[in-house]
């Protein structure tokens, strides 16, 4: 099974564009991890901060979205030998 490192985790969400008599809500944000990790729970966890912090109670939400995204590639190698706790 392959690993994958994650850096940010990215949430979008919106109400539906064409209930024009509901309130619109458009919003974005990205949440950066403290460092590079494969660790389900504290990806869980960025990525349930970055909810609450764009979640406004009492809308139609039609469609919202999680990315996860890892480090650039031109970093990769230096953002795995600088996590706490790598061993070569």
């Amino acid at each position: 099974m392959r690993q994958y490192w994650l850096s940010r985790v990215s949430w979008a969400v919106h109400t539906n564009p064409f209930r024009q008599h509901d309130t619109q809500y458009s919003r974005s944000l990205t949440v950066p991890l403290r460092w590079p990790t494969s660790d389900s729970r504290l990806i869980v966890q960025a990525a349930l901060h970055g909810l609450q912090q764009i979640y406004r109670p009492g809308l139609n939400y039609a469609k919202a979205g999680v990315m996860l995204l890892g480090p650039p590639p031109s970093t990769s190698s230096r953002w795995v030998m600088t996590r706490p706790g790598y061993r070569r």
